[in-house]
């Protein structure tokens, strides 16, 4: 028997590089896929319908839900997805479609829902309306059912992972720090050139990355003398950043929360799928995924020594480096793999739009 195809509309920004791979994604799965986004953007297969307006905050919030809604109305999906759960996902909660699921991205709750009391009603609003919450990690998980009481039946527990097909593993490796976080303090930036300066002390041609962000990276680099240690990066495609973690032989993350939302990010199992061992801050839900000394290596969170400690013990030992990379590979193919995710989440759509 054929499977029914779905028409699908996310809510996002297609600018987004994990967006886009997701909307195509299903689009190879059979079904019509659409995003409605506050960009404009081209993803192979997919119907991008951009809201951006040019009037002053307040009107555009305004002109943008009745986009939004006209949109949806036009579209006439099964299911509406919002990802990431800040101002555009509320404003496409408003519009009473349902089936209408949210994806958790992590700095939705680490920092948007916290923002302020408005944003926190917003965040609470989205919760209430949707159908299912897909979130991905145990204390993420907590945290929501005992800060905004989510239900049980309203949680879907999966990380949907990356696609390994899209993140060959190669030898060639002339980077030796792959730090892809943009240059700002929400970030902890600052942690990350404080530690590179330590290694700076044992390996003084160290060389790393760094992207553009809201502190001038020129001026930090330099009152920091690593100008001729980091390179600064602009804004990456996919291919792009492959490309950067597979010339690199080992991946850092500064990023660090006391509370849920701040796990790994995407870009970490990007990183882990090429092969890279991974260093990250001990943030909650890190463990849910990251063994220590397994398939990465956890530091103190904003403690720049301790993360220095762990780049020169994997600058020093590459067998180390290929134990815990190789386990980081398999982590992603057999946990975190989007190939197997993506059929748990179509099945989940299915249930949705069929009222199971």
């Amino acid at each position: 028997m054929k499977k029914k195809k779905l028409k699908i509309c996310y809510l996002g920004d297609a600018k987004s590089q994990h967006l886009a791979s997701w909307s195509k994604g299903f689009t190879k799965l059979g079904h019509e896929v659409h995003v409605i986004s506050p960009n404009n953007a081209e993803i192979n297969g997919v119907r991008v319908h951009p809201t951006k307006t040019k009037y002053n905050k307040y009107f555009n919030f305004f002109l943008t839900y009745i986009k939004i809604r006209k949109l949806i109305k036009k579209i006439n999906p099964d299911i509406v997805h919002a990802h990431f759960l800040g101002k555009y996902s509320f404003l496409g909660s408003l519009s009473g479609f349902h089936p209408f699921m949210g994806t958790i991205w992590g700095s939705d709750v680490s920092l948007f829902a916290k923002k302020n009391k408005i944003t926190n009603l917003m965040f609470n609003h989205i919760l209430k309306k949707s159908d299912v919450i897909e979130v991905f990690d145990n204390a993420t998980i907590k945290f929501l059912k005992k800060n905004y009481n989510l239900e049980d039946k309203k949680i879907y527990n999966l990380y949907w992972g990356i696609n390994p097909d899209e993140f060959k593993k190669t030898k060639s490796r002339k980077i030796q720090i792959a730090y892809l976080r943009k240059a700002s303090k929400k970030y902890s930036t600052s942690v990350f050139i404080d530690a590179l300066k330590l290694v700076k002390k044992e390996f003084p041609n160290i060389n790393s990355t760094l992207m553009k962000g809201d502190i001038n990276s020129k001026n930090l680099l330099k009152e920091n003398k690593l100008e001729k240690n980091i390179k600064i990066l602009d804004w990456m495609s996919h291919s792009d950043i492959s490309g950067l973690l597979n010339s690199s032989i080992l991946y850092v993350d500064s990023f660090h929360r006391n509370f849920p939302g701040s796990g790994i990010g995407i870009t970490t199992m990007e990183a882990m799928v090429c092969g890279l061992p991974v260093v990250l801050a001990d943030n909650p839900g890190v463990r849910d995924y990251i063994k220590d000394n397994y398939n990465g290596l956890i530091y103190e969170q904003g403690n720049p020594k301790e993360l220095a400690k762990c780049i020169i013990k994997l600058l020093k030992d590459k067998k180390l480096r290929e134990k815990l990379g190789g386990n980081a590979r398999k982590t992603i193919l057999n946990e975190l793999n989007w190939n197997k995710n993506s059929l748990k989440i179509e099945k989940k759509y299915f249930e949705l739009v069929n009222g199971v």
